[in-house]
Protein backbone atom coordinates (compact mmCIF):
# COMPACT_ATOMS: atom_id res chain seq x y z
CA UNK A 1 0.00 0.00 0.00
CA UNK A 2 1.41 3.09 -0.91
CA UNK A 3 1.26 6.18 2.07
CA UNK A 4 1.16 9.59 1.25
CA UNK A 5 3.95 11.69 2.02
CA UNK A 6 3.55 14.02 4.71
CA UNK A 7 5.62 17.14 4.38
CA UNK A 8 6.42 18.62 7.78
CA UNK A 9 7.67 22.10 7.60
CA UNK A 10 7.70 25.32 8.74
CA UNK A 11 5.24 26.75 6.17
CA UNK A 12 2.21 28.18 8.76
CA UNK A 13 4.93 29.86 11.25
CA UNK A 14 6.87 31.16 8.23
CA UNK A 15 3.82 33.05 7.09
CA UNK A 16 2.55 33.90 10.45
CA UNK A 17 5.96 35.86 11.02
CA UNK A 18 6.01 37.47 7.45
CA UNK A 19 2.71 38.49 8.02
CA UNK A 20 3.41 40.50 11.70
CA UNK A 21 6.75 41.49 10.70
CA UNK A 22 4.79 43.42 7.50
CA UNK A 23 2.15 45.20 9.04
CA UNK A 24 4.22 46.23 12.08
CA UNK A 25 6.29 48.20 8.74
CA UNK A 26 3.08 49.47 7.80
CA UNK A 27 1.67 50.76 10.88
CA UNK A 28 5.30 52.44 12.01
CA UNK A 29 5.01 54.07 7.89
CA UNK A 30 1.63 54.69 8.85
CA UNK A 31 3.05 56.65 12.14
CA UNK A 32 5.71 58.48 10.71
CA UNK A 33 3.20 59.95 8.20
CA UNK A 34 0.56 60.70 10.96
CA UNK A 35 3.26 62.50 12.99
CA UNK A 36 4.08 64.86 10.27
CA UNK A 37 0.37 65.36 9.56
CA UNK A 38 -1.20 65.38 12.72
CA UNK A 39 -1.72 69.37 12.20
CA UNK A 40 -4.61 68.51 9.42
CA UNK A 41 -6.33 66.32 11.10
CA UNK A 42 -8.68 68.16 12.44
CA UNK A 43 -9.52 69.91 9.37
CA UNK A 44 -9.97 66.90 7.49
CA UNK A 45 -12.00 65.32 10.02
CA UNK A 46 -14.63 68.73 9.35
CA UNK A 47 -14.56 67.89 5.38
CA UNK A 48 -15.24 64.09 5.90
CA UNK A 49 -18.37 65.50 7.88
CA UNK A 50 -19.72 68.59 6.03
CA UNK A 51 -19.60 65.96 2.74
CA UNK A 52 -20.96 62.84 4.78
CA UNK A 53 -24.03 63.94 6.45
CA UNK A 54 -25.98 65.59 3.48
CA UNK A 55 -25.76 62.34 1.53
CA UNK A 56 -27.07 60.63 4.62
CA UNK A 57 -29.67 62.94 4.60
CA UNK A 58 -30.38 62.79 0.97
CA UNK A 59 -30.36 59.02 1.09
CA UNK A 60 -33.20 58.94 4.31
CA UNK A 61 -35.66 61.12 2.41
CA UNK A 62 -34.88 58.89 -0.67
CA UNK A 63 -36.02 55.93 1.29
CA UNK A 64 -38.86 57.79 3.40
CA UNK A 65 -39.75 58.51 -0.32
CA UNK A 66 -39.92 54.99 -1.86
CA UNK A 67 -41.41 53.58 1.43
CA UNK A 68 -44.72 56.02 0.29
CA UNK A 69 -44.83 54.09 -3.52
CA UNK A 70 -46.94 51.05 -2.15
CA UNK A 71 -49.70 53.12 -0.73
CA UNK A 72 -49.78 55.17 -3.88
CA UNK A 73 -49.47 52.10 -6.08
CA UNK A 74 -52.17 50.70 -3.97
CA UNK A 75 -54.35 53.76 -4.68
CA UNK A 76 -54.42 53.64 -8.46
CA UNK A 77 -55.06 49.63 -8.39
CA UNK A 78 -58.08 50.70 -6.51
CA UNK A 79 -59.05 53.01 -8.83
CA UNK A 80 -63.22 52.80 -9.56
CA UNK A 81 -63.07 55.47 -11.85
CA UNK A 82 -61.26 57.22 -14.79
CA UNK A 83 -61.34 60.62 -12.63
CA UNK A 84 -59.69 58.88 -9.69
CA UNK A 85 -56.78 56.80 -11.47
CA UNK A 86 -55.73 59.70 -13.39
CA UNK A 87 -55.85 61.65 -9.42
CA UNK A 88 -53.65 58.53 -8.22
CA UNK A 89 -51.32 58.37 -11.01
CA UNK A 90 -50.54 61.81 -11.05
CA UNK A 91 -49.48 61.48 -7.27
CA UNK A 92 -47.52 58.73 -8.50
CA UNK A 93 -45.54 60.65 -10.84
CA UNK A 94 -44.92 63.88 -8.52
CA UNK A 95 -43.47 61.13 -5.88
CA UNK A 96 -41.41 59.78 -8.44
CA UNK A 97 -39.89 63.50 -9.92
CA UNK A 98 -39.20 63.46 -6.22
CA UNK A 99 -37.12 60.43 -6.08
CA UNK A 100 -35.72 61.24 -9.51
CA UNK A 101 -34.25 64.72 -8.21
CA UNK A 102 -32.78 62.78 -5.07
CA UNK A 103 -31.58 60.40 -7.29
CA UNK A 104 -29.57 62.75 -9.85
CA UNK A 105 -28.16 64.48 -6.38
CA UNK A 106 -26.79 61.04 -5.10
CA UNK A 107 -25.52 60.03 -8.71
CA UNK A 108 -26.52 56.75 -7.89
CA UNK A 109 -26.16 55.13 -11.37
CA UNK A 110 -27.73 50.85 -10.04
CA UNK A 111 -30.45 53.04 -8.19
CA UNK A 112 -31.41 55.13 -10.97
CA UNK A 113 -31.77 51.77 -13.48
CA UNK A 114 -33.55 50.50 -10.79
CA UNK A 115 -36.01 53.23 -10.59
CA UNK A 116 -36.51 53.36 -14.37
CA UNK A 117 -37.33 50.06 -14.34
CA UNK A 118 -40.08 50.44 -11.75
CA UNK A 119 -41.40 54.08 -13.71
CA UNK A 120 -41.73 51.56 -16.42
CA UNK A 121 -43.97 49.15 -14.52
CA UNK A 122 -46.21 51.80 -13.11
CA UNK A 123 -46.91 53.09 -16.38
CA UNK A 124 -47.73 49.50 -17.51
CA UNK A 125 -50.07 49.21 -14.50
CA UNK A 126 -51.76 52.79 -15.37
CA UNK A 127 -52.64 51.00 -18.61
CA UNK A 128 -53.72 48.06 -17.41
CA UNK A 129 -55.58 50.00 -14.55
CA UNK A 130 -57.50 51.92 -17.67
CA UNK A 131 -58.75 48.75 -19.47
CA UNK A 132 -59.93 47.62 -16.30
CA UNK A 133 -62.00 50.76 -15.98
CA UNK A 134 -62.99 50.90 -19.69
CA UNK A 135 -64.43 47.69 -19.62
CA UNK A 136 -66.26 47.75 -16.05
CA UNK A 137 -67.69 50.85 -18.51
CA UNK A 138 -68.74 49.14 -21.32
CA UNK A 139 -69.97 46.33 -19.30
CA UNK A 140 -72.34 48.77 -17.19
CA UNK A 141 -73.72 49.92 -20.82
CA UNK A 142 -74.23 46.61 -22.06
CA UNK A 143 -76.02 45.56 -18.76
CA UNK A 144 -78.17 48.91 -18.74
CA UNK A 145 -79.06 47.11 -22.33
CA UNK A 146 -80.33 43.31 -21.62
CA UNK A 147 -81.93 45.29 -18.76
CA UNK A 148 -84.03 47.11 -20.74
CA UNK A 149 -85.24 43.78 -23.14
CA UNK A 150 -86.94 42.73 -19.92
CA UNK A 151 -89.98 45.18 -20.19
CA UNK A 152 -89.56 44.35 -24.27
CA UNK A 153 -90.24 40.33 -23.02
CA UNK A 154 -92.81 41.25 -20.59
CA UNK A 155 -94.52 42.95 -22.88
CA UNK A 156 -94.68 39.91 -25.91
CA UNK A 157 -95.11 37.35 -23.03
CA UNK A 158 -98.39 39.35 -21.61
CA UNK A 159 -100.58 38.33 -25.00
CA UNK A 160 -99.26 34.98 -25.78
CA UNK A 161 -100.92 31.84 -23.92
CA UNK A 162 -97.10 30.44 -23.15
CA UNK A 163 -96.63 33.61 -20.13
CA UNK A 164 -95.63 31.99 -17.54
CA UNK A 165 -92.59 29.35 -19.21
CA UNK A 166 -91.29 31.65 -21.68
CA UNK A 167 -91.27 34.56 -19.42
CA UNK A 168 -89.61 33.28 -16.69
CA UNK A 169 -87.29 31.61 -18.77
CA UNK A 170 -85.91 34.66 -20.39
CA UNK A 171 -86.36 36.19 -16.80
CA UNK A 172 -83.61 33.30 -15.79
CA UNK A 173 -80.99 34.63 -18.79
CA UNK A 174 -81.83 38.15 -17.89
CA UNK A 175 -80.78 37.22 -14.03
CA UNK A 176 -77.80 35.04 -15.69
CA UNK A 177 -76.73 38.18 -17.38
CA UNK A 178 -76.82 40.08 -13.93
CA UNK A 179 -74.48 37.66 -12.39
CA UNK A 180 -71.39 38.04 -14.85
CA UNK A 181 -70.51 40.93 -13.76
CA UNK A 182 -70.08 38.96 -9.97
CA UNK A 183 -67.76 36.30 -11.27
CA UNK A 184 -64.43 36.60 -10.35
CA UNK A 185 -62.76 33.46 -11.92
CA UNK A 186 -62.56 33.05 -15.45
CA UNK A 187 -63.29 29.02 -14.53
CA UNK A 188 -66.64 30.11 -12.98
CA UNK A 189 -67.27 32.89 -15.60
CA UNK A 190 -67.11 29.50 -18.46
CA UNK A 191 -69.45 27.35 -16.11
CA UNK A 192 -71.62 30.45 -16.40
CA UNK A 193 -71.41 30.58 -20.16
CA UNK A 194 -72.66 27.19 -20.43
CA UNK A 195 -75.94 27.61 -18.58
CA UNK A 196 -76.51 30.75 -20.69
CA UNK A 197 -76.15 28.69 -23.64
CA UNK A 198 -78.57 26.22 -22.30
CA UNK A 199 -81.03 28.82 -21.91
CA UNK A 200 -80.98 30.70 -24.85
CA UNK A 201 -81.48 27.10 -26.09
CA UNK A 202 -84.45 26.20 -24.37
CA UNK A 203 -85.74 29.70 -24.88
CA UNK A 204 -85.39 29.03 -28.84
CA UNK A 205 -87.13 26.00 -28.25
CA UNK A 206 -90.06 27.78 -26.42
CA UNK A 207 -90.17 30.39 -29.44
CA UNK A 208 -92.47 27.90 -30.98
CA UNK A 209 -95.10 28.21 -27.98
CA UNK A 210 -95.59 31.49 -28.79
CA UNK A 211 -98.43 33.04 -31.12
CA UNK A 212 -97.42 33.50 -34.66
CA UNK A 213 -97.64 37.17 -34.26
CA UNK A 214 -95.74 37.53 -31.46
CA UNK A 215 -92.57 35.04 -32.70
CA UNK A 216 -91.38 37.34 -35.11
CA UNK A 217 -90.61 39.97 -31.97
CA UNK A 218 -89.89 37.72 -29.66
CA UNK A 219 -87.18 35.82 -31.81
CA UNK A 220 -86.21 39.58 -32.55
CA UNK A 221 -85.26 40.36 -28.95
CA UNK A 222 -83.89 37.11 -28.32
CA UNK A 223 -81.74 37.24 -31.43
CA UNK A 224 -80.24 40.68 -30.24
CA UNK A 225 -79.73 39.24 -26.08
CA UNK A 226 -77.89 36.42 -27.71
CA UNK A 227 -75.63 39.43 -29.53
CA UNK A 228 -75.17 41.66 -26.60
CA UNK A 229 -74.04 38.24 -24.30
CA UNK A 230 -72.30 36.12 -27.03
CA UNK A 231 -71.00 38.19 -29.55
CA UNK A 232 -67.04 38.94 -29.42
CA UNK A 233 -67.84 42.43 -28.08
CA UNK A 234 -70.85 40.84 -25.49
CA UNK A 235 -71.07 41.10 -21.91
CA UNK A 236 -68.97 37.79 -21.78
CA UNK A 237 -66.37 38.37 -23.66
CA UNK A 238 -66.08 41.77 -21.90
CA UNK A 239 -66.20 40.05 -18.57
CA UNK A 240 -63.88 37.53 -19.66
CA UNK A 241 -60.98 40.06 -21.07
CA UNK A 242 -62.22 42.43 -17.92
CA UNK A 243 -60.92 39.20 -15.94
CA UNK A 244 -57.62 38.34 -17.44
CA UNK A 245 -56.91 42.06 -16.94
CA UNK A 246 -57.89 41.99 -13.25
CA UNK A 247 -55.08 38.72 -13.23
CA UNK A 248 -52.85 40.99 -14.47
CA UNK A 249 -52.94 43.99 -12.25
CA UNK A 250 -52.77 41.73 -9.43
CA UNK A 251 -49.71 40.15 -11.03
CA UNK A 252 -48.32 43.66 -12.08
CA UNK A 253 -49.24 45.15 -8.46
CA UNK A 254 -47.48 42.36 -7.02
CA UNK A 255 -43.80 42.77 -9.12
CA UNK A 256 -43.94 46.22 -8.66
CA UNK A 257 -44.54 46.04 -4.47
CA UNK A 258 -41.35 43.56 -4.71
CA UNK A 259 -39.30 45.93 -6.89
CA UNK A 260 -40.25 49.25 -4.63
CA UNK A 261 -39.27 46.78 -1.22
CA UNK A 262 -35.81 46.11 -2.95
CA UNK A 263 -35.30 49.43 -3.98
CA UNK A 264 -36.49 50.63 -0.88
CA UNK A 265 -33.76 47.96 0.94
CA UNK A 266 -30.99 49.08 -1.03
CA UNK A 267 -31.74 52.78 -0.79
CA UNK A 268 -31.83 52.16 3.34
CA UNK A 269 -28.60 49.84 3.06
CA UNK A 270 -26.55 52.77 1.31
CA UNK A 271 -27.51 55.04 4.29
CA UNK A 272 -26.47 52.58 6.93
CA UNK A 273 -23.15 52.33 4.60
CA UNK A 274 -22.76 55.90 5.04
CA UNK A 275 -23.86 56.32 8.20
CA UNK A 276 -20.85 53.54 8.82
CA UNK A 277 -18.61 55.21 6.77
CA UNK A 278 -18.74 58.20 8.14
CA UNK A 279 -18.20 56.53 11.41
CA UNK A 280 -15.19 54.68 10.60
CA UNK A 281 -13.37 57.81 9.33
CA UNK A 282 -14.47 59.84 12.48
CA UNK A 283 -12.99 56.31 14.83
CA UNK A 284 -9.96 56.02 12.56
CA UNK A 285 -8.85 59.65 12.51
CA UNK A 286 -9.76 60.16 16.12
CA UNK A 287 -7.42 57.43 17.19
CA UNK A 288 -5.02 58.21 15.23
CA UNK A 289 -5.05 61.70 17.01
CA UNK A 290 -4.69 60.13 20.27
CA UNK A 291 -1.88 58.32 19.12
CA UNK A 292 0.00 61.38 18.11
CA UNK A 293 -0.60 62.93 21.34
CA UNK A 294 1.53 60.71 23.54
CA UNK A 295 4.62 58.31 21.64
CA UNK A 296 3.57 56.15 25.14
CA UNK A 297 0.46 55.22 23.85
CA UNK A 298 1.41 54.99 20.31
CA UNK A 299 3.95 52.56 21.63
CA UNK A 300 0.80 50.87 23.87
CA UNK A 301 -1.48 50.61 20.89
CA UNK A 302 1.25 49.53 18.59
CA UNK A 303 1.69 46.36 21.02
CA UNK A 304 -2.04 45.57 21.38
CA UNK A 305 -2.49 45.38 17.98
CA UNK A 306 0.60 43.25 17.34
CA UNK A 307 -0.49 41.12 19.33
CA UNK A 308 -4.29 41.11 18.13
CA UNK A 309 -2.99 40.48 14.64
CA UNK A 310 -0.67 37.67 16.23
CA UNK A 311 -4.14 36.08 17.72
CA UNK A 312 -6.41 36.12 14.94
CA UNK A 313 -3.70 35.22 12.90
CA UNK A 314 -3.30 32.09 14.25
CA UNK A 315 -7.33 31.75 14.75
CA UNK A 316 -7.98 31.87 10.90
CA UNK A 317 -5.12 30.40 9.83
CA UNK A 318 -4.54 27.50 12.23
CA UNK A 319 -7.20 27.15 15.24
CA UNK A 320 -10.74 27.62 12.45
CA UNK A 321 -9.46 25.49 10.18
CA UNK A 322 -8.21 22.54 12.67
CA UNK A 323 -11.56 23.05 14.03
CA UNK A 324 -13.22 22.97 10.23
CA UNK A 325 -11.22 19.61 9.58
CA UNK A 326 -12.39 18.09 12.81
CA UNK A 327 -16.03 19.21 12.17
CA UNK A 328 -15.84 17.41 8.33
CA UNK A 329 -13.52 14.38 10.26
CA UNK A 330 -16.25 13.49 13.00
CA UNK A 331 -19.18 14.42 10.35
CA UNK A 332 -18.24 11.45 8.57
CA UNK A 333 -17.94 8.99 11.30
CA UNK A 334 -20.60 6.17 10.49
CA UNK A 335 -21.23 7.55 6.68
CA UNK A 336 -20.20 6.97 3.66
CA UNK A 337 -16.58 8.90 2.99
CA UNK A 338 -16.34 12.34 0.57
CA UNK A 339 -13.15 14.09 0.20
CA UNK A 340 -12.16 16.93 2.72
CA UNK A 341 -11.20 19.90 1.00
CA UNK A 342 -9.38 22.39 3.19
CA UNK A 343 -7.51 25.18 1.01
CA UNK A 344 -4.04 26.25 1.62
CA UNK A 345 -0.68 24.59 1.33
CA UNK A 346 0.69 23.50 4.14
CA UNK A 347 0.83 21.17 7.30
CA UNK A 348 -3.09 21.26 8.03
CA UNK A 349 -3.84 20.92 4.08
CA UNK A 350 -1.25 17.42 4.27
CA UNK A 351 -3.48 16.59 7.26
CA UNK A 352 -6.58 16.95 5.38
CA UNK A 353 -4.63 14.69 2.11
CA UNK A 354 -3.75 11.96 4.67
CA UNK A 355 -7.24 11.80 5.84
CA UNK A 356 -8.78 11.25 2.74
CA UNK A 357 -5.98 8.46 1.83
CA UNK A 358 -6.53 6.77 5.29
CA UNK A 359 -10.74 7.16 4.72
CA UNK A 360 -10.30 5.51 1.29
CA UNK A 361 -8.66 2.77 2.47
CA UNK A 362 -11.00 2.15 5.37
CA UNK A 363 -13.76 2.65 3.31
CA UNK A 364 -12.55 0.00 0.27
CA UNK A 365 -11.78 -2.46 3.62
CA UNK A 366 -15.57 -1.85 4.69
CA UNK A 367 -16.86 -2.43 1.05
CA UNK A 368 -14.62 -5.60 1.32
CA UNK A 369 -16.30 -6.84 5.31
CA UNK A 370 -20.07 -5.83 3.59
CA UNK A 371 -19.52 -7.84 0.36
CA UNK A 372 -18.29 -10.86 2.55
CA UNK A 373 -21.05 -10.52 5.13
CA UNK A 374 -23.16 -11.04 2.54
CA UNK A 375 -21.55 -14.22 0.28
CA UNK A 376 -21.80 -17.84 1.65
CA UNK A 377 -18.91 -19.46 2.37
CA UNK A 378 -19.52 -22.72 1.41
CA UNK A 379 -21.04 -22.01 -2.18
CA UNK A 380 -19.56 -19.02 -2.62
CA UNK A 381 -23.15 -17.22 -3.61
CA UNK A 382 -25.39 -14.68 -1.63
CA UNK A 383 -26.12 -15.50 1.58
CA UNK A 384 -29.53 -14.83 3.28
CA UNK A 385 -28.84 -11.67 4.25
CA UNK A 386 -27.63 -10.82 0.68
CA UNK A 387 -31.26 -12.54 -0.68
CA UNK A 388 -32.94 -10.37 1.70
CA UNK A 389 -31.23 -7.20 0.51
CA UNK A 390 -31.86 -8.27 -3.41
CA UNK A 391 -35.38 -8.68 -2.85
CA UNK A 392 -36.77 -6.09 -1.00
CA UNK A 393 -35.00 -3.83 -4.04
CA UNK A 394 -35.97 -6.19 -6.76
CA UNK A 395 -39.73 -5.70 -5.45
CA UNK A 396 -39.27 -2.19 -5.14
CA UNK A 397 -37.93 -2.33 -8.70
CA UNK A 398 -40.68 -4.23 -10.51
CA UNK A 399 -43.47 -2.53 -8.48
CA UNK A 400 -42.10 1.30 -9.68
CA UNK A 401 -41.51 -0.24 -13.50
CA UNK A 402 -44.56 -2.25 -13.30
CA UNK A 403 -42.63 -5.96 -14.49
CA UNK A 404 -43.28 -9.15 -13.33
CA UNK A 405 -40.93 -10.70 -10.54
CA UNK A 406 -41.04 -14.50 -9.64
CA UNK A 407 -39.00 -16.45 -7.07
CA UNK A 408 -38.37 -20.16 -6.92
CA UNK A 409 -37.96 -21.73 -3.37
CA UNK A 410 -35.35 -24.98 -3.81
CA UNK A 411 -35.27 -27.47 -1.19
CA UNK A 412 -32.76 -30.34 -1.87
CA UNK A 413 -35.19 -33.96 -0.61
CA UNK A 414 -33.75 -35.88 1.84
CA UNK A 415 -30.34 -33.97 2.69
CA UNK A 416 -30.49 -35.30 6.25
CA UNK A 417 -30.18 -38.54 5.17
CA UNK A 418 -27.51 -37.97 2.35
CA UNK A 419 -24.63 -35.93 5.36
CA UNK A 420 -25.65 -38.94 7.28
CA UNK A 421 -25.12 -41.78 4.69
CA UNK A 422 -21.86 -39.70 2.85
CA UNK A 423 -20.92 -37.69 5.16
CA UNK A 424 -20.77 -33.96 6.47
CA UNK A 425 -17.60 -33.28 3.27
CA UNK A 426 -19.79 -35.11 0.89
CA UNK A 427 -22.86 -33.07 1.55
CA UNK A 428 -20.94 -29.50 1.61
CA UNK A 429 -19.50 -31.03 -1.76
CA UNK A 430 -23.08 -31.79 -3.33
CA UNK A 431 -24.49 -28.14 -2.03
CA UNK A 432 -21.38 -26.23 -3.75
CA UNK A 433 -22.62 -27.92 -7.08
CA UNK A 434 -26.38 -27.57 -6.61
CA UNK A 435 -25.54 -23.72 -6.07
CA UNK A 436 -23.22 -23.71 -9.53
CA UNK A 437 -25.78 -25.43 -11.31
CA UNK A 438 -28.58 -22.52 -10.23
CA UNK A 439 -26.37 -19.93 -11.02
CA UNK A 440 -25.51 -21.82 -14.40
CA UNK A 441 -29.18 -22.61 -15.55
CA UNK A 442 -30.21 -19.10 -13.86
CA UNK A 443 -28.07 -17.27 -16.02
CA UNK A 444 -29.42 -13.53 -16.62
CA UNK A 445 -27.21 -11.11 -15.45
CA UNK A 446 -30.53 -9.85 -13.80
CA UNK A 447 -31.37 -13.01 -11.91
CA UNK A 448 -30.21 -13.57 -8.82
CA UNK A 449 -29.38 -16.90 -6.62
CA UNK A 450 -28.69 -17.04 -3.00
CA UNK A 451 -28.41 -19.93 0.05
CA UNK A 452 -31.16 -19.19 1.87
CA UNK A 453 -29.72 -22.13 4.56
CA UNK A 454 -28.87 -25.01 5.04
CA UNK A 455 -30.10 -26.99 2.22
CA UNK A 456 -32.55 -24.20 0.94
CA UNK A 457 -31.66 -22.00 -2.00
CA UNK A 458 -33.24 -19.35 -3.08
CA UNK A 459 -33.66 -17.74 -6.97
CA UNK A 460 -34.86 -13.98 -7.93
CA UNK A 461 -36.48 -14.00 -11.37
CA UNK A 462 -36.89 -9.95 -12.40
CA UNK A 463 -38.88 -9.58 -15.39
CA UNK A 464 -40.16 -12.90 -15.51
CA UNK A 465 -43.98 -14.57 -15.18
CA UNK A 466 -45.05 -17.75 -13.80
CA UNK A 467 -44.90 -20.13 -17.36
CA UNK A 468 -41.13 -18.69 -17.72
CA UNK A 469 -40.48 -19.26 -14.23
CA UNK A 470 -42.05 -23.06 -14.59
CA UNK A 471 -39.90 -23.30 -17.40
CA UNK A 472 -36.99 -22.42 -15.72
CA UNK A 473 -37.98 -24.62 -12.65
CA UNK A 474 -38.02 -27.54 -15.00
CA UNK A 475 -34.34 -26.73 -16.54
CA UNK A 476 -33.51 -27.30 -13.10
CA UNK A 477 -34.90 -30.31 -12.38
CA UNK A 478 -33.67 -32.01 -15.39
CA UNK A 479 -30.32 -30.23 -14.72
CA UNK A 480 -30.10 -31.97 -11.28
CA UNK A 481 -31.57 -35.24 -12.78
CA UNK A 482 -28.04 -34.78 -15.52
CA UNK A 483 -25.67 -34.85 -12.47
CA UNK A 484 -27.07 -38.21 -11.20
CA UNK A 485 -25.36 -37.62 -7.92
CA UNK A 486 -26.13 -40.92 -5.94
CA UNK A 487 -28.50 -40.51 -2.91
CA UNK A 488 -29.31 -43.99 -1.93
CA UNK A 489 -31.03 -42.36 1.06
CA UNK A 490 -33.61 -40.38 -0.43
CA UNK A 491 -36.88 -42.30 -0.82
CA UNK A 492 -38.25 -40.62 -4.15
CA UNK A 493 -35.16 -41.79 -6.47
CA UNK A 494 -31.68 -43.55 -6.82
CA UNK A 495 -30.13 -39.90 -7.03
CA UNK A 496 -30.58 -36.56 -5.55
CA UNK A 497 -33.48 -34.61 -6.38
CA UNK A 498 -34.49 -31.18 -6.07
CA UNK A 499 -38.32 -29.98 -4.67
CA UNK A 500 -39.07 -26.45 -5.68
CA UNK A 501 -42.08 -24.02 -4.76
CA UNK A 502 -42.92 -20.85 -7.38
CA UNK A 503 -44.60 -17.82 -6.79
CA UNK A 504 -44.62 -14.51 -9.20
CA UNK A 505 -46.75 -11.22 -9.28
CA UNK A 506 -46.93 -8.70 -11.99
CA UNK A 507 -45.93 -4.96 -10.85
CA UNK A 508 -49.41 -4.01 -10.55
CA UNK A 509 -50.10 -6.22 -7.53
CA UNK A 510 -46.78 -6.78 -6.48
CA UNK A 511 -46.83 -7.55 -2.83
CA UNK A 512 -44.52 -6.94 0.60
CA UNK A 513 -41.23 -8.70 0.07
CA UNK A 514 -42.26 -11.08 3.06
CA UNK A 515 -45.38 -12.27 1.53
CA UNK A 516 -43.51 -13.69 -1.87
CA UNK A 517 -41.39 -15.35 0.53
CA UNK A 518 -44.53 -17.02 2.62
CA UNK A 519 -45.94 -17.93 -0.96
CA UNK A 520 -42.70 -19.54 -2.43
CA UNK A 521 -42.66 -21.33 0.90
CA UNK A 522 -46.05 -22.74 0.86
CA UNK A 523 -45.07 -23.86 -2.42
CA UNK A 524 -41.97 -25.86 -1.42
CA UNK A 525 -43.91 -27.23 1.63
CA UNK A 526 -46.99 -27.90 -0.76
CA UNK A 527 -44.27 -29.74 -3.28
CA UNK A 528 -42.96 -31.88 -0.62
CA UNK A 529 -46.43 -32.77 0.60
CA UNK A 530 -47.12 -34.33 -2.73
CA UNK A 531 -43.84 -36.63 -2.98
CA UNK A 532 -40.82 -34.21 -3.50
CA UNK A 533 -39.10 -33.75 -6.57
CA UNK A 534 -41.69 -31.67 -8.35
CA UNK A 535 -42.28 -27.71 -8.42
CA UNK A 536 -45.88 -26.24 -7.34
CA UNK A 537 -46.22 -22.35 -8.26
CA UNK A 538 -48.51 -20.63 -6.21
CA UNK A 539 -49.77 -17.03 -7.54
CA UNK A 540 -50.49 -13.87 -5.43
CA UNK A 541 -53.52 -14.18 -4.45
CA UNK A 542 -54.38 -17.67 -6.00
CA UNK A 543 -53.80 -21.16 -4.62
CA UNK A 544 -52.17 -23.60 -7.32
Amino acid sequence: MSLPVIRLGHSIVTRLTAALLIFLLLFLVMAAIAFYRSATFENLLTSIVATALPEIRQSAMLAAHVKELPYLTEQLSRAESQAMRRLAYRDIEQKSRDIQLLLSEQQNQQLALKFDAIQRELIHLNELIEQHLYYQQAISDVLQEIYRFYDQAEIIARDSRAFPEWALNFSSIIVRAGQVQNVQQLNDMRQLTELIRDDLDKQQFLLDTLDASLRTNAMTLQDSLSLLLLDETGLIALRSEQLRINGRVTGRTRFIRSMVQDFGSEAEYVTLQKQAELIHAVDAMSETLSRQTYWVGVLSILALVFLIAMIWCIKIQVINRLQRLKTLVMAQVGSQPEQIHIDGHDEITELAKAFNFYAKQVSEQNNRVEALSRTDGLTGISNRRGFDHQLERLVNLCRDRNLPLCVLMIDVDFFKNYNDLYGHQAGDECLRQVADLLRRVAGRSQDFVARYGGEEFVCILPETDIPAAQLLASEILTATSALNIEHKGSLVAEYLTLSIGITGCDGENMPAADILIGLADAALYEAKAKGRNCMVEKQCGIDA
